[in-house]
């Protein structure tokens, strides 16, 4: 008997599993229908569709950071579980600039504070703009490469034209 609800219980996992692919699958195939029609409606030229649906492939096959405010599960977690958390995640990033730093070695409670009531994360792709010319600051960004070793500029500055 136990093996049986144990069969069935895997089963059970694996087709729940299949589902969500499938939806999942489904989902992309109606947003690339959807902007093939976009295309065809505004008579977009076969070029610039050609580099569209490239720059969304590339997109799609990019593994990227996941950021905590898009897991629900995660902002939904008892306020000392997700502090505890974000403290693991994040202390080790944020600490690298040296008034963080001081300031967790001398109050670490209002570190955690302050890392529940500010801090937020965001992950851009190459050529995204973090800020633009001309703007208020709205924060204070710790910029981290995914690639720490790498000998390339983690941020390169380009103006943008007045508007």
């Amino acid at each position: 008997m136990l093996g049986l609800i144990a069969f069935s219980t895997i089963i059970s996992s694996i087709t729940t599993r299949m589902t969500q692919i499938r939806s999942m699958s489904q989902a992309r195939d109606k947003q690339d229908y959807d902007i093939k029609a976009f295309f065809v409606q505004n008579s977009v030229s076969l070029e610039l569709r050609f580099a569209v649906l490239n720059c969304i492939r590339a997109n799609r096959r990019k593994k990227t950071r996941m950021n905590y405010a898009s897991i629900d599960a995660v902002c939904n977690l008892p306020v000392h579980l997700k502090v505890r958390l974000m403290k693991e995640v994040f202390f080790p990033t944020i600490s690298e600039h040296p008034l963080i730093a001081a300031l967790i070695q001398v109050d670490t409670a209002f570190a955690l504070d302050l890392l529940d009531e500010a801090l937020g994360d965001c992950v851009l792709h190459t050529g995204e703009m973090l800020f633009n010319t001309g703007d208020d600051a709205g924060g204070m960004y710790v910029a981290v490469s995914e690639h720490r070793g790498s000998k390339a500029p983690l941020l390169q500055y380009k103006r943008c034209a007045d508007r």
